[in-house]
C-alpha cells in the first residue's frame, strides 16, 4: 500500500519504515510465511526509508531510540551506524567561532 502512495512527510515515512522492520522481524518464524530473503529485503527497505528521511533533514534521536516498531533493526550494523550518525550534532565538525 505504501509503495502506491509514497510518504511525503516524516510521520508517514516512519510508519512505512516500521512496517518493513516488523516484516523483517517475522522472517523465518514458523507460520509467518515470511522467508529470510523477504525479511532481509524488508530490513534493507526500512533502512533506506530512514536514511532518506534523515538526508532530507529529519532528526529525532529520542523517537528512534524508543520506537518499538524498529526493534527488529536494532542489532543490524547499519542501524547502529545510523543511530550514531543521528546522535551527532549536525554541526559537529564546523570550525569554532
Amino acid at each position: 500500500m505504501y509503495e502506491a502512495f509514497p510518504p511525503h512527510d516524516w510521520e508517514n515515512a516512519c510508519l512505512e519504515a516500521c512496517c518493513h522492520a516488523s516484516l523483517a522481524g517475522l522472517a523465518g518464524l514458523a507460520g509467518s510465511g515470511v522467508s529470510p530473503a523477504v525479511g532481509q529485503a524488508a530490513a534493507v527497505r526500512a533502512m533506506a526509508i530512514l536514511s532518506r528521511s534523515a538526508a532530507q533533514g529529519w532528526r529525532d534521536v529520542d523517537w528512534l531510540r524508543v520506537e518499538a516498531g524498529l526493534d527488529p533493526l536494532r542489532d543490524r550494523a547499519d542501524f547502529k551506524l545510523f543511530m550514531m550518525d543521528q546522535a551527532m550534532p549536525a554541526d559537529a565538525f564546523s570550525p569554532l567561532p
